[in-house]
C-alpha cells in the first residue's frame, strides 16, 4: 500500500493530501503509536500530522514517493507527538499534584487570608519552628521566589519548597485549632 499507483500529476490539493492519507496514515499511526504506547492519541497524531499537511500542500513537492514528502511526513509526527508528550506531561503534573493535595488532607486556605490580618499571620508564622517561619516570612511577607530563598539560605530549592509545605500545614493546623 505504496500509493504511488494512484497519483497523477493533474489532482486537486484535496485529491493530492487524501493520496497521501490513504498512502502514509497507517504507516504513521504505526509510527506513532510506537511513541505513545496510546492508540487514540496516535490517531489524534496523525490527524494533527495531515491537517499541516492540507495547510502546508501548496509546499510540498507533488510526488508521493518522493524522499522529501517522506521526510515532511515523519519530521512533522515526531514533532506532534512530541508535544503531545509534553502537554500530557503538564496535565499529569497538575493532576498528580490535585491528587496529592486530596491524599495529604491539604485544602482550600484562603479562608484564612480573609479571616486573619497580616500582622496577626506574621505573629503566627513566628510561633513555627525557626526554619519554617525563616522561609515562609521570606515568601509571604517579602514575596520571595522560591530559587531568590534558596539562594539567600544556601539550601536547595525543593527543600525550600518543602519547608513552606510543611510551614503552610502547621499553620492550617494553628488555625483550626484556634477555629478561624
Amino acid at each position: 500500500m505504496d500509493g504511488a499507483d494512484r497519483i497523477s500529476s493533474n489532482k486537486t490539493d484535496g485529491q493530492f493530501v487524501s493520496e497521501l492519507y490513504l498512502a502514509y496514515a497507517g504507516k504513521l499511526r504505526r509510527k506513532a503509536y510506537g511513541m505513545l504506547h496510546d492508540y487514540h492519541r496516535a490517531e489524534d497524531a496523525v490527524q494533527i500530522v495531515f491537517t499541516a499537511v492540507y495547510r502546508n500542500r501548496d509546499k510540498l513537492v507533488r510526488d508521493i514517493n518522493s524522499n522529501a514528502t517522506k521526510s515532511y511526513l515523519c519530521t512533522s509526527l515526531k514533532r506532534t507527538v512530541y508535544n503531545l508528550q509534553r502537554d500530557n506531561k503538564k496535565y499529569r503534573l497538575a493532576e498528580q499534584e490535585e491528587d496529592e493535595e486530596q491524599f495529604l488532607g491539604i485544602e482550600d486556605d484562603s479562608y484564612i487570608y480573609d479571616t486573619v490580618t497580616c500582622k496577626e499571620m506574621i505573629k503566627d508564622i513566628r510561633m513555627l519552628p525557626p526554619q519554617y517561619s525563616e522561609v515562609l516570612i521570606m515568601r509571604v511577607v517579602y514575596h520571595r521566589t522560591v530559587p531568590e530563598i534558596s539562594e539567600m539560605l544556601g539550601i536547595d530549592p525543593a527543600l525550600v519548597r518543602q519547608r513552606i509545605h510543611r510551614a503552610r500545614l502547621l499553620l492550617k493546623k494553628l488555625y483550626k485549632t484556634k477555629k478561624v
